[in-house]
Protein backbone atom coordinates (compact mmCIF):
# COMPACT_ATOMS: atom_id res chain seq x y z
CA UNK A 1 0.00 0.00 0.00
CA UNK A 2 1.49 3.72 -0.64
CA UNK A 3 1.75 6.32 1.57
CA UNK A 4 -1.49 8.20 -0.38
CA UNK A 5 -3.70 5.42 0.56
CA UNK A 6 -2.03 4.94 4.05
CA UNK A 7 -3.10 8.87 4.57
CA UNK A 8 -6.51 8.98 3.04
CA UNK A 9 -7.36 5.84 5.27
CA UNK A 10 -6.19 7.44 8.49
CA UNK A 11 -7.95 10.92 7.35
CA UNK A 12 -11.13 8.73 6.79
CA UNK A 13 -11.24 6.90 9.87
CA UNK A 14 -10.71 10.05 11.86
CA UNK A 15 -13.22 11.65 10.16
CA UNK A 16 -15.93 8.55 10.79
CA UNK A 17 -14.76 9.12 14.60
CA UNK A 18 -14.87 12.72 14.80
CA UNK A 19 -16.42 14.20 12.70
CA UNK A 20 -20.37 14.93 14.06
CA UNK A 21 -22.97 15.17 10.87
CA UNK A 22 -26.44 16.44 11.32
CA UNK A 23 -29.16 14.22 9.77
CA UNK A 24 -31.46 15.61 8.15
CA UNK A 25 -34.91 14.29 6.28
CA UNK A 26 -37.68 16.00 3.71
CA UNK A 27 -41.07 15.20 4.48
CA UNK A 28 -43.52 16.22 1.92
CA UNK A 29 -47.14 16.99 1.46
CA UNK A 30 -49.64 17.59 -0.72
CA UNK A 31 -51.37 21.28 -0.99
CA UNK A 32 -54.84 22.05 -2.11
CA UNK A 33 -55.12 25.51 -2.32
CA UNK A 34 -58.30 27.11 -3.05
CA UNK A 35 -59.16 29.03 -6.04
CA UNK A 36 -57.38 32.51 -4.41
CA UNK A 37 -54.67 30.87 -3.01
CA UNK A 38 -53.81 28.91 -6.42
CA UNK A 39 -53.34 32.20 -8.00
CA UNK A 40 -51.24 34.08 -5.40
CA UNK A 41 -49.21 30.87 -5.41
CA UNK A 42 -48.70 31.21 -9.70
CA UNK A 43 -48.21 34.90 -9.28
CA UNK A 44 -45.21 34.39 -6.53
CA UNK A 45 -43.77 31.79 -8.70
CA UNK A 46 -43.40 34.03 -11.23
CA UNK A 47 -42.05 37.25 -9.61
CA UNK A 48 -39.23 35.20 -8.15
CA UNK A 49 -38.67 33.55 -11.50
CA UNK A 50 -38.11 37.35 -12.91
CA UNK A 51 -36.33 38.12 -10.15
CA UNK A 52 -33.68 35.49 -10.56
CA UNK A 53 -33.40 36.53 -14.54
CA UNK A 54 -33.31 39.77 -14.44
CA UNK A 55 -30.42 39.26 -11.49
CA UNK A 56 -28.12 37.03 -14.17
CA UNK A 57 -28.87 39.30 -16.58
CA UNK A 58 -27.21 41.77 -14.21
CA UNK A 59 -24.54 38.97 -13.72
CA UNK A 60 -23.23 38.62 -17.40
CA UNK A 61 -23.71 42.32 -18.08
CA UNK A 62 -22.20 43.72 -15.33
CA UNK A 63 -18.72 41.57 -16.53
CA UNK A 64 -19.10 41.88 -20.27
CA UNK A 65 -18.83 46.19 -19.96
CA UNK A 66 -17.07 46.06 -16.97
CA UNK A 67 -15.24 42.86 -16.11
CA UNK A 68 -16.83 43.45 -12.46
CA UNK A 69 -18.72 40.20 -10.75
CA UNK A 70 -21.56 41.00 -8.75
CA UNK A 71 -22.16 38.82 -5.45
CA UNK A 72 -25.03 38.68 -3.66
CA UNK A 73 -24.80 41.31 -1.09
CA UNK A 74 -24.96 44.08 -3.84
CA UNK A 75 -28.20 42.22 -5.19
CA UNK A 76 -29.68 41.98 -1.93
CA UNK A 77 -29.22 45.97 -2.07
CA UNK A 78 -30.27 46.26 -5.62
CA UNK A 79 -33.23 44.62 -5.92
CA UNK A 80 -34.77 45.27 -1.94
CA UNK A 81 -38.44 45.88 -2.66
CA UNK A 82 -38.21 45.98 -6.30
CA UNK A 83 -40.44 42.74 -6.67
CA UNK A 84 -44.22 42.40 -5.02
CA UNK A 85 -42.92 39.40 -2.81
CA UNK A 86 -41.52 38.82 0.37
CA UNK A 87 -37.74 40.58 1.64
CA UNK A 88 -36.71 36.56 2.57
CA UNK A 89 -38.35 35.39 -0.93
CA UNK A 90 -36.43 37.63 -2.99
CA UNK A 91 -33.02 37.08 -0.71
CA UNK A 92 -33.76 33.12 -1.12
CA UNK A 93 -33.98 33.63 -5.16
CA UNK A 94 -30.71 35.57 -5.06
CA UNK A 95 -28.70 33.29 -3.12
CA UNK A 96 -29.99 30.70 -5.30
CA UNK A 97 -28.41 32.49 -8.10
CA UNK A 98 -25.17 32.63 -6.21
CA UNK A 99 -25.09 29.08 -5.49
CA UNK A 100 -25.28 28.01 -8.84
CA UNK A 101 -22.62 30.39 -9.76
CA UNK A 102 -20.10 29.27 -6.95
CA UNK A 103 -20.96 25.49 -8.45
CA UNK A 104 -20.02 26.64 -11.40
CA UNK A 105 -17.10 28.12 -10.68
CA UNK A 106 -15.71 25.01 -8.86
CA UNK A 107 -16.89 23.07 -11.66
CA UNK A 108 -19.68 21.14 -10.39
CA UNK A 109 -22.28 22.66 -12.85
CA UNK A 110 -22.99 24.68 -15.87
CA UNK A 111 -23.14 28.30 -16.45
CA UNK A 112 -26.66 29.36 -14.74
CA UNK A 113 -28.93 29.56 -17.43
CA UNK A 114 -32.45 32.24 -17.53
CA UNK A 115 -35.41 30.38 -16.47
CA UNK A 116 -38.50 29.90 -18.55
CA UNK A 117 -41.62 29.23 -16.48
CA UNK A 118 -41.24 25.26 -16.87
CA UNK A 119 -37.92 25.58 -15.69
CA UNK A 120 -38.72 27.58 -12.46
CA UNK A 121 -40.91 25.16 -10.03
CA UNK A 122 -40.40 25.71 -6.71
CA UNK A 123 -40.45 28.36 -3.89
CA UNK A 124 -37.73 28.59 -0.83
CA UNK A 125 -39.20 28.95 2.99
CA UNK A 126 -35.72 30.29 4.48
CA UNK A 127 -36.77 29.72 8.31
CA UNK A 128 -39.47 27.59 9.33
CA UNK A 129 -41.64 28.77 12.01
CA UNK A 130 -40.78 32.58 10.99
CA UNK A 131 -41.82 32.56 7.47
CA UNK A 132 -44.39 29.63 7.13
CA UNK A 133 -45.46 27.27 9.96
CA UNK A 134 -48.13 23.91 9.58
CA UNK A 135 -50.76 23.69 11.87
CA UNK A 136 -53.68 21.64 12.18
CA UNK A 137 -52.84 19.94 8.78
CA UNK A 138 -53.07 23.59 6.96
CA UNK A 139 -49.76 25.50 5.96
CA UNK A 140 -49.78 28.89 6.84
CA UNK A 141 -47.16 31.28 4.39
CA UNK A 142 -47.14 34.73 3.48
CA UNK A 143 -51.21 35.46 4.74
CA UNK A 144 -52.44 32.31 3.50
CA UNK A 145 -53.87 29.17 4.99
CA UNK A 146 -53.39 25.89 2.57
CA UNK A 147 -55.29 22.78 3.35
CA UNK A 148 -52.25 19.95 3.27
CA UNK A 149 -52.72 16.33 3.02
CA UNK A 150 -51.77 16.06 6.19
CA UNK A 151 -50.86 12.08 5.98
CA UNK A 152 -47.85 12.08 8.83
CA UNK A 153 -46.44 14.45 11.89
CA UNK A 154 -42.98 16.81 11.27
CA UNK A 155 -40.13 14.50 13.00
CA UNK A 156 -37.26 16.63 14.84
CA UNK A 157 -37.00 19.40 14.41
CA UNK A 158 -38.10 21.62 11.08
CA UNK A 159 -35.41 24.08 9.90
CA UNK A 160 -36.52 25.50 6.28
CA UNK A 161 -39.05 24.88 3.68
CA UNK A 162 -39.75 24.57 -0.08
CA UNK A 163 -43.00 24.70 -2.35
CA UNK A 164 -43.03 23.08 -4.99
CA UNK A 165 -44.98 22.88 -8.56
CA UNK A 166 -45.28 19.83 -10.22
CA UNK A 167 -46.99 18.30 -13.43
CA UNK A 168 -49.94 17.21 -11.13
CA UNK A 169 -50.43 20.27 -8.44
CA UNK A 170 -48.30 21.78 -5.81
CA UNK A 171 -46.65 20.09 -2.60
CA UNK A 172 -44.77 21.12 0.33
CA UNK A 173 -41.46 20.04 1.49
CA UNK A 174 -39.98 20.64 5.14
CA UNK A 175 -36.46 19.56 6.13
CA UNK A 176 -36.43 18.74 9.46
CA UNK A 177 -32.80 18.13 11.46
CA UNK A 178 -33.33 15.10 13.03
CA UNK A 179 -31.99 13.74 16.90
CA UNK A 180 -28.06 12.17 16.86
CA UNK A 181 -27.76 8.80 14.62
CA UNK A 182 -28.28 5.25 16.07
CA UNK A 183 -25.36 3.87 17.55
CA UNK A 184 -23.37 2.12 15.25
CA UNK A 185 -24.08 -1.52 15.40
CA UNK A 186 -21.15 -4.36 15.57
CA UNK A 187 -20.56 -5.78 12.32
CA UNK A 188 -22.01 -9.45 12.82
CA UNK A 189 -23.51 -9.23 8.38
CA UNK A 190 -22.06 -7.99 5.23
CA UNK A 191 -22.69 -8.02 1.77
CA UNK A 192 -21.22 -6.93 -1.52
CA UNK A 193 -23.39 -4.94 -4.41
CA UNK A 194 -22.86 -4.99 -7.86
CA UNK A 195 -24.94 -2.92 -10.08
CA UNK A 196 -25.71 -3.71 -13.49
CA UNK A 197 -28.54 -2.91 -16.41
CA UNK A 198 -28.92 -6.69 -17.04
CA UNK A 199 -29.73 -6.65 -13.36
CA UNK A 200 -30.35 -3.65 -11.23
CA UNK A 201 -28.20 -5.39 -8.21
CA UNK A 202 -26.77 -8.90 -8.39
CA UNK A 203 -25.35 -9.57 -4.46
CA UNK A 204 -22.90 -11.82 -2.44
CA UNK A 205 -25.19 -13.92 -1.28
CA UNK A 206 -26.45 -15.08 -5.14
CA UNK A 207 -29.78 -12.77 -5.67
CA UNK A 208 -30.02 -10.64 -8.21
CA UNK A 209 -32.89 -8.12 -8.85
CA UNK A 210 -33.93 -7.46 -12.19
CA UNK A 211 -33.85 -3.68 -13.62
CA UNK A 212 -37.52 -2.96 -14.02
CA UNK A 213 -36.52 -0.69 -17.29
CA UNK A 214 -39.33 1.48 -16.26
CA UNK A 215 -38.49 4.37 -19.02
CA UNK A 216 -38.16 1.30 -21.60
CA UNK A 217 -41.87 0.45 -21.26
CA UNK A 218 -42.89 3.87 -21.22
CA UNK A 219 -41.70 5.30 -24.75
CA UNK A 220 -44.26 3.88 -27.07
CA UNK A 221 -46.78 5.73 -24.74
CA UNK A 222 -44.49 8.89 -24.50
CA UNK A 223 -43.26 9.03 -28.38
CA UNK A 224 -46.92 8.96 -28.98
CA UNK A 225 -48.07 11.65 -26.49
CA UNK A 226 -45.26 14.02 -27.72
CA UNK A 227 -46.10 13.22 -31.26
CA UNK A 228 -49.58 14.93 -30.46
CA UNK A 229 -47.70 17.76 -28.46
CA UNK A 230 -45.63 18.70 -31.49
CA UNK A 231 -49.18 19.03 -33.65
CA UNK A 232 -50.46 21.49 -31.29
CA UNK A 233 -49.92 25.36 -31.98
CA UNK A 234 -47.94 26.85 -29.79
CA UNK A 235 -49.48 28.92 -27.22
CA UNK A 236 -52.63 27.79 -27.72
CA UNK A 237 -54.75 25.77 -24.61
CA UNK A 238 -54.45 22.41 -26.71
CA UNK A 239 -50.53 22.34 -26.20
CA UNK A 240 -50.67 23.33 -23.20
CA UNK A 241 -52.99 20.19 -22.12
CA UNK A 242 -51.05 17.92 -24.30
CA UNK A 243 -47.79 19.30 -22.52
CA UNK A 244 -49.05 18.49 -18.95
CA UNK A 245 -50.21 14.66 -20.47
CA UNK A 246 -46.47 14.46 -21.25
CA UNK A 247 -45.46 15.74 -17.79
CA UNK A 248 -47.55 13.07 -15.88
CA UNK A 249 -46.28 10.41 -17.81
CA UNK A 250 -42.90 11.59 -16.83
CA UNK A 251 -43.97 11.87 -13.46
CA UNK A 252 -45.43 9.00 -12.96
CA UNK A 253 -42.32 7.14 -14.25
CA UNK A 254 -40.40 8.58 -11.75
CA UNK A 255 -42.81 7.77 -8.92
CA UNK A 256 -42.30 4.04 -9.69
CA UNK A 257 -38.57 4.27 -9.96
CA UNK A 258 -38.47 5.93 -6.82
CA UNK A 259 -41.16 3.48 -4.83
CA UNK A 260 -38.96 0.32 -6.08
CA UNK A 261 -35.62 1.74 -5.14
CA UNK A 262 -37.59 2.64 -1.70
CA UNK A 263 -37.99 -1.17 -1.66
CA UNK A 264 -34.78 -2.61 -2.53
CA UNK A 265 -32.71 -0.20 -0.62
CA UNK A 266 -34.28 -1.20 2.18
CA UNK A 267 -33.84 -5.21 2.10
CA UNK A 268 -30.32 -4.57 1.80
CA UNK A 269 -29.74 -1.66 4.56
CA UNK A 270 -30.68 -3.88 7.08
CA UNK A 271 -27.41 -5.61 6.93
CA UNK A 272 -24.58 -4.13 9.49
CA UNK A 273 -21.91 -3.85 6.55
CA UNK A 274 -22.83 -2.98 3.15
CA UNK A 275 -20.00 -2.55 0.02
CA UNK A 276 -20.17 -0.85 -3.29
CA UNK A 277 -17.77 0.41 -5.65
CA UNK A 278 -17.61 3.98 -6.20
CA UNK A 279 -18.42 4.60 -9.88
CA UNK A 280 -17.97 7.23 -11.84
CA UNK A 281 -21.06 7.40 -13.29
CA UNK A 282 -20.84 11.14 -14.71
CA UNK A 283 -18.75 9.85 -16.92
CA UNK A 284 -20.40 6.54 -17.74
CA UNK A 285 -23.45 8.63 -18.75
CA UNK A 286 -20.89 10.06 -21.32
CA UNK A 287 -21.20 6.32 -23.16
CA UNK A 288 -24.21 7.30 -25.73
CA UNK A 289 -24.64 3.45 -25.96
CA UNK A 290 -25.45 3.44 -22.42
CA UNK A 291 -26.25 6.68 -21.15
CA UNK A 292 -30.37 5.74 -21.52
CA UNK A 293 -30.25 2.21 -19.92
CA UNK A 294 -28.14 3.36 -16.78
CA UNK A 295 -30.22 6.69 -16.07
CA UNK A 296 -33.64 4.58 -16.13
CA UNK A 297 -31.44 1.94 -13.84
CA UNK A 298 -31.14 4.72 -11.12
CA UNK A 299 -28.06 3.27 -9.39
CA UNK A 300 -27.24 6.80 -8.21
CA UNK A 301 -30.83 7.13 -6.54
CA UNK A 302 -30.18 3.51 -5.43
CA UNK A 303 -26.91 3.73 -3.63
CA UNK A 304 -28.04 7.34 -2.20
CA UNK A 305 -30.60 5.58 -0.21
CA UNK A 306 -28.68 2.76 0.83
CA UNK A 307 -26.26 4.92 2.40
CA UNK A 308 -28.94 6.86 4.11
CA UNK A 309 -30.60 4.06 5.45
CA UNK A 310 -27.77 2.05 6.19
CA UNK A 311 -27.11 5.34 8.14
CA UNK A 312 -30.63 5.07 10.10
CA UNK A 313 -29.93 1.73 11.21
CA UNK A 314 -26.69 2.33 11.83
CA UNK A 315 -24.85 -0.07 9.69
CA UNK A 316 -21.83 0.81 7.57
CA UNK A 317 -21.89 1.95 3.76
CA UNK A 318 -18.31 1.98 2.83
CA UNK A 319 -16.96 2.05 -1.23
CA UNK A 320 -14.20 0.44 -2.80
CA UNK A 321 -12.29 0.65 -5.42
CA UNK A 322 -13.75 -0.75 -8.88
CA UNK A 323 -10.80 -1.74 -10.54
CA UNK A 324 -10.78 -5.42 -11.53
CA UNK A 325 -14.12 -6.31 -9.39
CA UNK A 326 -15.47 -7.85 -12.66
CA UNK A 327 -11.94 -9.25 -14.11
CA UNK A 328 -10.59 -10.95 -11.12
CA UNK A 329 -11.84 -14.43 -10.04
CA UNK A 330 -13.62 -14.53 -6.55
CA UNK A 331 -12.13 -18.15 -5.78
CA UNK A 332 -8.55 -18.00 -6.61
CA UNK A 333 -7.73 -14.53 -7.39
CA UNK A 334 -6.83 -14.72 -10.82
CA UNK A 335 -7.20 -12.09 -13.65
CA UNK A 336 -9.89 -13.14 -16.27
CA UNK A 337 -10.41 -11.05 -18.97
CA UNK A 338 -13.89 -10.50 -20.70
CA UNK A 339 -16.24 -8.36 -22.32
CA UNK A 340 -19.41 -6.78 -21.34
CA UNK A 341 -21.26 -9.54 -23.53
CA UNK A 342 -19.99 -12.40 -21.45
CA UNK A 343 -22.43 -13.01 -18.91
CA UNK A 344 -20.37 -15.92 -17.34
CA UNK A 345 -17.17 -16.16 -15.36
CA UNK A 346 -15.32 -19.47 -16.77
CA UNK A 347 -11.52 -19.43 -14.64
CA UNK A 348 -8.86 -21.44 -15.95
CA UNK A 349 -7.01 -21.32 -13.19
CA UNK A 350 -9.67 -23.09 -10.47
CA UNK A 351 -12.57 -24.21 -12.91
CA UNK A 352 -14.81 -21.83 -10.97
CA UNK A 353 -18.30 -21.27 -13.24
CA UNK A 354 -20.43 -18.42 -11.72
CA UNK A 355 -22.27 -15.74 -13.39
CA UNK A 356 -20.09 -12.71 -13.73
CA UNK A 357 -22.01 -9.72 -11.93
CA UNK A 358 -21.89 -12.75 -8.78
CA UNK A 359 -18.64 -12.90 -9.07
CA UNK A 360 -18.03 -9.43 -9.02
CA UNK A 361 -20.10 -8.87 -6.04
CA UNK A 362 -18.05 -11.85 -3.99
CA UNK A 363 -14.86 -9.36 -5.23
CA UNK A 364 -16.82 -6.45 -3.98
CA UNK A 365 -17.68 -8.02 -0.26
CA UNK A 366 -14.08 -9.12 0.25
CA UNK A 367 -12.67 -5.79 -0.22
CA UNK A 368 -15.17 -4.01 1.87
CA UNK A 369 -14.42 -6.27 4.70
CA UNK A 370 -10.62 -5.43 4.14
CA UNK A 371 -11.39 -1.65 3.90
CA UNK A 372 -13.43 -1.49 6.87
CA UNK A 373 -10.73 -3.52 8.69
CA UNK A 374 -8.65 -0.98 8.01
CA UNK A 375 -10.98 1.52 8.55
CA UNK A 376 -11.25 0.30 12.38
CA UNK A 377 -14.38 -0.97 11.93
CA UNK A 378 -15.93 -3.21 14.81
CA UNK A 379 -15.44 -6.29 12.58
CA UNK A 380 -17.08 -9.90 13.98
CA UNK A 381 -18.37 -11.46 10.54
CA UNK A 382 -20.10 -14.64 11.82
CA UNK A 383 -19.20 -18.01 10.00
CA UNK A 384 -22.11 -17.99 7.92
CA UNK A 385 -21.62 -14.34 6.72
CA UNK A 386 -18.49 -15.25 5.16
CA UNK A 387 -19.51 -18.71 3.69
CA UNK A 388 -19.67 -17.47 0.35
CA UNK A 389 -15.91 -16.26 0.68
CA UNK A 390 -14.88 -19.80 1.30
Amino acid sequence: MDIFSTCFRVVLTFFNRHIKIIPMKIIEYKLYPNKTALAKLEITLEQARLLYNQALEERITSWKENQKGVNYYDQAKTFKGQYPISAMLTQCVLKRLDTTYQRFFKKNSSFPRFKAKDRFRSIDIRQWGLNASLKEGKLRYDKMLIKTSNHRELEGIPKMGRIVKRADGWYLQVTCEMPASIPKKEIKTAIGLDVGLKYLVADSNGNMVEAPKLFRKSEAKLAKQQRRLSKRVKGSSGRNKARQVVAKTHLKIQRQRKDFLHKVSYGYAQNDLIAVEKLNIRGMLKNHHLAKSISDASWNILLQLIRYKAENAGSYFVEINPRYTSQKCSGCGAIVQKSLSVRTHICPECSLVIDRDTNASLNILRAGIALGGEMGLPISLKPEATRSLA
